[in-house]
């Protein structure tokens, strides 16, 4: 059945209009056609009455009036919005509840997300008029609908201008969360946690939003590592389930989660590789040792500049990848003791297997492109070092 109905999804996600699935590849009438858009693993919250018009208003200045970046960053986290809200904050138990506790990152979020609410408004008409039976007339929606608009292009293009914005409200929201929690007197997170159970929550956000649209999920996620707005372990915890030893059938796993998982990893290596020094500089730098020093006996050989880089790439990836092992791990052990393994245990097996393969085939490729790597190798080449020296290594 999951099989039959995330074809259907993904048969969708590379139409503009689903009538051709509906009217062409399924009987009239046919329940399938409930399936045509993908759900998310969780339900909406009921948002509070107050966060609702601050989000309107600010979606508004965004998309409608094209605010500077400076002026929206003062507002959402500027007191009189606080206090505009205070009120019904008071009311809900911050503490256990994240909508109330990242309310300011939730409300940037979704505002800058509002052409993919749109699209899913868009699709879920189109698919009620072609069961209908009704000719699909596009001045016929029930709101002013652009059909220029693309939501991988307007979520590419807003990120990189809205990104200081997210990364300031989620540090807002994490000041007024400890703020409230020193003030009753209980314990606090680090800030390591605090700031990836963020990350997480925006991720939630994107999920309520996209998850129509497996193809339009993980293009915007990887915006977001990209931007590094959230980071590759926020990914794999999202995608694996937001629990700590078990798998909640509230909240299960991401289906095909490894493919999220693995291209943020990839992502967040090529961020690495880039950020660890310039290639032009560190090339200069490294040919220069390696005339002034030689390289012919075995210290030096140890210490290569191509040696360092490549060791360097996996000290980024090694932990992430342990970090995966693990939680898939305490989820199996944790889960049906009977000698039968559940769909959800076979996902997570089969989709670490996917996992590892990918990034170790990623790292390899990335290695033995890169810059350094190719100009500071000895006799045998970069393909031939790279090979050997991940051979020798744990990873």
């Amino acid at each position: 059945g999951e099989f039959v109905t995330s074809t259907i999804q993904y048969m969708a996600s590379n139409l503009s209009n689903p009538d051709l699935i509906v009217k062409e590849c399924l009987p009239a009438q046919n329940e399938l056609c409930n399936y045509i858009t993908g759900s998310s693993r969780i339900s909406e919250g009921t948002r509070l009455s107050s966060i609702e018009v601050i989000e309107q208003h600010l979606t508004d200045r965004i998309w409608v009036e094209n605010e500077d970046p400076e002026s929206i960053r003062k507002y959402i986290i500027g007191d009189e919005v606080s206090e505009s809200v205070q009120n019904d904050i008071d009311n809900v138990d911050g503490s256990a509840n994240d909508d109330v506790t990242w309310w300011r990152t939730g409300v940037i979020v979704r505002s800058l997300l509002r052409s993919a609410s749109r699209d899913r408004q868009r699709i879920d008409q189109l698919i009620r008029e072609s069961q209908s039976g009704i000719d699909l007339d596009p001045t016929s929606l029930e709101y002013d609908f652009d059909p220029k608009e693309d939501v991988l292009t307007d979520i590419g293009d807003i990120l990189p201008r809205y990104k200081t914005v997210i990364l300031a409200t989620v540090a807002q929201d994490i000041k007024v969360h400890e703020e409230t929690l020193d003030l009753h007197g209980e314990t606090k997170k680090s800030e390591s946690d605090m700031i990836l159970s963020g990350e997480m929550y925006i991720l939630y956000q994107c999920e309520i939003l996209l998850s129509y649209s497996s193809v339009i999920l993980k293009s915007c996620i990887d915006s977001f590592v990209d931007q590094e707005i959230v980071s590759p372990k926020a990914v794999i915890s999202w995608s694996i389930g937001n629990h700590e030893d078990k798998l909640e059938s509230s909240n299960p796993i991401v289906s095909g989660w490894w493919n999220y998982a693995s291209s943020a990893v990839r992502l967040g290596l090529d961020k690495f590789m880039s950020h660890y020094g310039s290639n032009v500089e560190m090339l200069a730098t490294d040919v220069g040792m390696i005339i002034d020093t030689g390289g012919d006996d075995d210290g030096a050989k140890s210490a290569t500049p191509s040696t360092r880089r490549m060791q360097k790439a996996i000290d980024c990836i090694k932990p992430l990848m342990r970090y995966t092992s693990s939680r898939v791990r305490k989820v199996l052990e944790a889960g049906d003791e009977s000698a039968k393994l559940s769909h959800e245990g076979a996902d997570l097996k089969e989709g670490l297997k996917h996992f590892t393969r990918s990034l170790s085939s990623h790292v390899k490729a990335k290695l033995k492109q890169d810059p350094i790597v190719q100009a500071t190798t000895e006799l045998g080449g970069a393909g031939l070092e790279v090979e050997t020296f991940l051979a020798n290594n744990d990873f």
